[in-house]
């Protein structure tokens, strides 16, 4: 999960990238809510990010890595169980 954090509670830390559970718990989300769009699943939204498409303006300027990625979470083991029902004898 990516989140903002305020820059008092970045400023004030010892040492770089040490904050603390209740710090992050406290930091407000980044990103989009794409659990709003019909057949999207929790797979396919952690691959977008793990892709770095956060927001809406991420898919509007990676679309072709979007696409992408749907072929990947959705089209690619579509089609292997779809052969594989294929040669099912």
């Amino acid at each position: 999960m990516r989140v903002t954090i305020p820059v008092e509670v970045v400023s004030g830390m010892k040492q770089v990238g040490t904050l603390d559970k209740a710090e992050l718990d406290a930091g407000m989300p980044y990103g989009d809510d794409f659990t709003k769009v019909d057949g999207v699943t929790p797979e396919l939204i952690a691959q977008l990010k793990r892709n770095n498409v956060w927001t809406k303006e991420d898919m509007l300027a990676r679309s072709h890595l979007v696409r992408s990625v749907i072929q990947q979470v959705y089209a690619v083991p579509l089609m292997a169980a779809l052969l594989r029902f294929a040669k099912e004898e």
